[in-house]
């Protein structure tokens, strides 16, 4: 069908098109688009109004001999099937589980297509990641005087990635514009494009996280392998909440720079209140709220307990009751006889090599190392609270996504698809 100014042009099968138009005095040329010549044909801005004029009335004469009257029937039947029925969901022609898999199916193609959103993040991860641990190479042994350390790489290997979310603010909001023409359009349905987003969005965190995480953190510094599972775990859920976060500021503000200014503040906020740079109890209200609300508070300790727990570092060794009486002498004296238990030592179940300065003496188990480093940085400990703090983590994402769902259904009213004359009229 051919439209202007309302009006019909041409209404009928595609390949008789050609043949109407040069009946009427309006040939093709040769080895042109059919498409582009029929729209020149129409279009008033290139084609003399008075010229479109006599092609619209030529139709009117000529519609019994070149027009598909069972096209045009058909066109007035899904009109009046749309009219029939005022649910507003009819006004999309494919169901809800088509439309996820066509978006899904197309986010996927945009992903490989386009770096910005994901795939430019993994290499930058893998980089950024690769060169904190060469920095920090020697915490890489487990030693007492490395132990410090190695929670400060923690820090650089959570706290630079999730920094690196502000550019999915900006691609979101490019997304989300696209998504509400789309549903302006009537071609989509919002709650599709949020249940395609969340399927894929968990996924591609987690493989964010396995490209900041094997070669740095597990090949070049020396992470607990058999923990690799857990730690990912609690990793790619912080990243995910962090996209959550990205998510909800890309459509807060129409101009994405404030969203982008937005997220950094808030991640910001989250690395200040992690519980290393300033004590959470130290913290007045209401600003400790961010303590609690914010994730890297939440990932860091879970992390350490998890990437610290079942190691043990060299420069001390164990107490086991009765060592200090022992008649074994290397039990009794495990540094020389000049330097025996002390009661110190037998409480906090270790005793370093005296060769490690005191304020470095950590301890022997990765447990001990957590409680000491916890003295003065209080977040850290080995109680094992990893479940609780990962479900910190997913409770600050869903609310974060929960919001963006909110600002979502606000913003997409004034994109509401359009509605037939004749569903208005039924109404």
């Amino acid at each position: 069908m051919v439209l202007s100014d309302g009006r019909i042009a041409y209404a009928g099968p595609a390949e008789s098109a050609i043949t109407y138009f040069a009946d009427m005095g309006f040939p093709a040329p040769e080895h042109s688009n059919p498409a582009d010549f029929f729209l020149n044909l129409v279009n008033r801005e290139f084609t003399d109004p008075n010229s479109v004029d006599k092609l619209l009335d030529m139709w009117v004469s000529a519609e019994s001999k070149y027009g598909s009257e069972s096209n045009l029937k058909a066109l007035d039947d899904s009109d009046d099937a749309v009219a029939a029925d005022n649910d507003n969901s009819s006004l999309y022609r494919t169901g809800l589980f088509s439309q996820i898999g066509t978006l899904l199916r197309r986010q996927s193609l945009l992903i490989g297509r386009d770096p910005t959103l994901y795939v430019g993040r993994m290499v930058m991860f893998l980089f950024s990641c690769a060169f904190f641990a060469v920095i920090y190479i020697q915490a890489r042994k487990r030693v007492q005087e490395q132990a410090l350390y190695r929670l400060f790489l923690l820090m650089w290997f959570i706290g630079v990635p999730s920094s690196l979310g502000v550019i999915a603010v900006f691609a979101m909001n490019l997304e989300f514009n696209a998504i509400k023409r789309e549903v302006k359009d009537g071609m989509v349905r919002p709650v599709a494009y949020f249940i395609s987003n969340a399927i894929l969005q968990l996924p591609l965190c987690f493989v964010m996280g396995i490209f900041a995480m094997s070669v740095p953190g597990y090949g070049i510094a020396g992470f607990n392998g058999e923990a690799y599972l857990a730690f990912l775990c609690v990793y790619s859920l912080t990243l995910w909440s962090f996209e959550c976060m990205a998510q909800f500021f890309s459509i807060q503000f129409d101009n994405p720079l404030l969203g982008m200014l937005m997220y950094m503040n808030m991640w910001f906020s989250a690395f200040l209140f992690a519980g290393v740079m300033v004590p959470e109890e130290d913290v007045i209200w209401p600003f400790r709220a961010f303590c609690y609300s914010l994730p890297l508070r939440w990932s860091l300790t879970g992390m350490a307990k998890v990437e610290f727990s079942g190691t043990t570092f060299r420069g001390a060794v164990p107490y086991h009751a009765g060592d200090e009486n022992s008649t074994d002498a290397s039990l009794r004296f495990p540094y020389g006889e000049e330097d025996p238990w002390t009661t110190a030592e037998i409480s906090k179940g270790f005793k370093c090599d005296p060769n490690v300065p005191m304020l470095a003496c950590n301890g022997y188990t990765g447990d001990q190392v957590l409680d000491s480093i916890g003295q003065n940085y209080k977040s850290i400990g080995s109680e094992n609270n990893v479940f609780r703090d990962t479900m910190f983590i997913v409770i600050i994402g869903i609310v974060f996504k929960l919001q963006f769902l909110v600002f979502m259904v606000m913003k997409l009213k004034s994109a509401k698809p359009p509605v037939p004359e004749n569903a208005l009229k039924a109404a």
